[in-house]
């Protein structure tokens, strides 16, 4: 008797527990299925969205998990947010269109092309244009952006062939083009954190 009774509270909270996930499910299947909508009717703005986003909330993990007990640079923050709408949108997705069109028919080595592009062209230029534009969007001259880039970008450069490379090859030649963005901004999340770091140090061996 009084395990039957044990046991009924558990067979009352089902319904409520079902009714939840009756009316949670169709509203995230709602939200995944607009975004994906956008990516296929609107690929830059959404796409350069989504990129300001992350960009911001990794700048502010990294402020949050590395910087703890000193002021919060708005300042580091916004010029991410900035780069990732004016840049993490249009410069990726012409970048993915032109390599797909270069590659296409050539199954043997196809992967291997364009991981080898991906690596050696478009991730040390990006990296570049990512330094410089992100230290403009801060307020600083050209001159200090420059040694900024200069004193940064071997070891963020190297960081990121060590790091990402696995990544990026199973992202350029396996993730479907329409799935790239989601895959990619988780990556871009965590190298953001890191990114922030390293310009972060280099500031405070500059004064």
């Amino acid at each position: 008797m009084r395990a039957a009774q044990q046991i009924q509270p558990a067979n009352q909270r089902s319904p409520f527990l079902s009714v939840s996930a009756s009316k949670v499910a169709p509203f995230v299947f709602e939200i995944v299925g607009g975004y994906i909508q956008e990516l296929v009717l609107n690929p830059v703005r959404t796409q350069a969205a989504t990129n300001s986003l992350v960009l911001f909330l990794g700048n502010v993990t990294s402020q949050r998990c590395y910087n703890a007990g000193k002021p919060f640079d708005k300042d580091s923050a916004m010029a991410s947010t900035l780069f990732g709408l004016v840049f993490g949108g249009a410069v990726p997705h012409h970048f993915y269109r032109v390599l797909d069109s270069l590659s296409k028919g050539k199954q043997l080595h196809g992967k291997f092309f364009r991981f080898l592009v991906e690596r050696l062209v478009f991730a040390p230029l990006y990296l570049l244009l990512r330094l410089y534009m992100t230290a403009i969007f801060e307020g600083k001259s050209h001159r200090a952006a420059c040694k900024q880039v200069f004193l940064s970008y071997q070891k963020l450069l190297r960081d990121n062939w060590v790091a990402l490379s696995i990544f990026q090859f199973y992202g350029v030649n396996f993730v479907p083009p329409i799935f790239r963005p989601i895959f990619s901004g988780v990556i871009e999340f965590f190298w953001t954190i890191h990114l922030c770091n390293v310009r972060r140090a280099v500031e405070k061996k500059r004064r």
